[in-house]
């Protein structure tokens, strides 16, 4: 591991991977912890506490914000409309809800022209 400069303090530092898990003493002292955690934060930043992802960001890695431009008005003629369910089945708050995203083609690309969020409250 190499040392790295800390420019707010003239200190060096060394990052030390490691998850929220491999911490059994502090699991251990306050099983809530994890659960007050997740209430705490973004999940791209809850994803960095727990699982120690400091390349984490707002965005996440996979999909960038700069790729998506904004409309006023949805053209009036699709290719096709499409539906993508992601399902969740857990109902509690700390759980992802349940999302459909409804798309539509048109020769120039993809609209998103609505987006579903619920949590299911059966079980």
């Amino acid at each position: 591991m190499q040392p790295v400069n800390d420019d707010t303090c003239d200190a060096k530092r060394i990052y030390i991977p490691s998850r929220l898990e491999d911490n059994r003493l502090l699991m251990d002292g306050d099983p809530g912890y994890i659960a007050r955690l997740k209430k705490s934060g973004p999940p791209w930043l809850v994803q960095a506490w727990l699982m120690g992802d400091w390349n984490a960001t707002p965005e996440g890695g996979l999909i960038k914000a700069q790729w998506f431009k904004r409309y006023n008005i949805a053209p009036s003629e699709f290719l096709r409309v499409i539906q993508s369910w992601d399902t969740a089945y857990k109902p509690e708050q700390v759980n992802d809800p349940s999302v459909c995203t409804t798309w539509g083609e048109t020769r120039h690309g993809w609209y998103l022209l609505d987006v579903f969020r619920d949590r299911s409250t059966q079980h």
